[in-house]
């Protein structure tokens, strides 16, 4: 379903993009060609932003790029009213998020500063981002998960670092079929405090006897970011689902390096992230992020698994880069 639902919403972020170009008054500048420093002395201040934009339409088409120069090439179309029908209905929470960054992306674009109030501090971006993390990527992520639960051996101890409000834990305790040690790392305490409840509530609901063992096992940890992991265990297996777009490239493979410290001689590395396939093939989702004040920007393919590759000499990818499995 996750699939269908990208298919549907990638026309959507492409054609909210060009639209917010538009509004700006930006469209003659475009059928002339516009540089990317000319359009900040009209008053852009978000480049990292503004690039992403602009090289999303391109590779959608919408714009093409010559010469240092973006020029205007045809209007996106808008979804139809059957696809925003069906994202309504199957992905109500990734709407109403889309609804809730796009109103602020302006701002952002204009002023280089992402909002307070879309960070992992308030409450209702909280409540949000739960809602999309539970909803559009959640096929992807389990199938990560899946993977790295095929691979451990009972009893094994497993890290879901950066665990946020525990919808990693909770998909990893619903499909392990063996017994597990399950630790899960956070550097927000708002979000472990959610990931707490999250955990609560599944002991309160539990029947089955090994998700109960599995539950009564769970740890949860705060740590500094700036340690990269929590140090003092060691772990057979380590997941990481869409972390790497809240570190700046430079901080990526010293997180790999940290882990793969922090991993059993024969544990393994299972990361799921949203990445670029290339300058031109954006994820569509890429400008909005920008108004989230943590992130930075998703990974590149290329540099992404050079990063992996650095450190771990065994590195398998699947769905092109999406996820990946890493051991020494």
């Amino acid at each position: 379903m996750d699939a269908k639902a990208f298919q549907a919403s990638s026309p959507e972020f492409v054609y909210r993009a060009w639209n917010l170009l538009k509004e700006l008054n930006l469209k003659r500048d475009f059928e002339n060609g516009i540089t990317i420093s000319s359009l900040k002395r009209k008053g852009i201040k978000h480049e990292r932003m503004l690039s992403c934009m602009l090289d999303l339409l391109v590779g959608q088409g919408i714009l093409k790029f010559e010469n240092h120069k973006y020029y205007f090439v045809k209007e996106p179309k808008p979804i139809t009213k059957e696809q925003f029908s069906y994202l309504q209905k199957h992905y109500p929470g990734s709407t109403e998020w889309a609804d809730f960054v796009t109103a602020r992306a302006r701002k952002t674009l204009l002023s280089g500063k992402p909002p307070k109030d879309t960070g992992f501090e308030g409450e209702e971006s909280l409540r949000l981002w739960d809602a999309i993390m539970q909803e559009s990527p959640h096929s992807f992520r389990k199938m990560a998960i899946e993977k790295m639960l095929s691979k451990v051996k009972p009893n094994a101890s497993i890290l879901d670092l950066g665990c946020g409000g525990g919808i990693g834990l909770k998909t990893i305790l619903q499909n392990a079929k063996k017994d597990i040690f399950l630790d899960g790392a956070e550097v927000s305490s708002e979000y472990l405090e959610k990931a707490k409840n999250q955990i609560k509530k599944m002991s309160g609901h539990a029947k089955n006897k090994l998700l109960k063992r599995n539950l009564e096992r769970v740890k949860l940890i705060h740590y500094d970011k700036k340690d990269f992991v929590p140090k003092g265990k060691k772990y057979d297996a380590v997941f990481i689902s869409i972390v790497l777009n809240h570190l700046i490239e430079n901080q990526r493979e010293k997180l790999f390096q940290e882990i793969k410290e922090i991993l059993k001689p024969n544990g393994f590395l299972v990361v799921f992230q949203l990445i670029h396939q290339s300058k031109f093939e954006r994820n569509p989702i890429c400008w909005l992020m920008h108004t989230i004040p943590s992130h930075h920007e998703y990974p590149f393919k290329e540099r992404h698994l050079k990063s992996i590759k650095n450190q771990f000499g065994k590195v398998k990818e699947h769905l092109n880069g999406i996820i990946v499995e890493a051991s020494r």
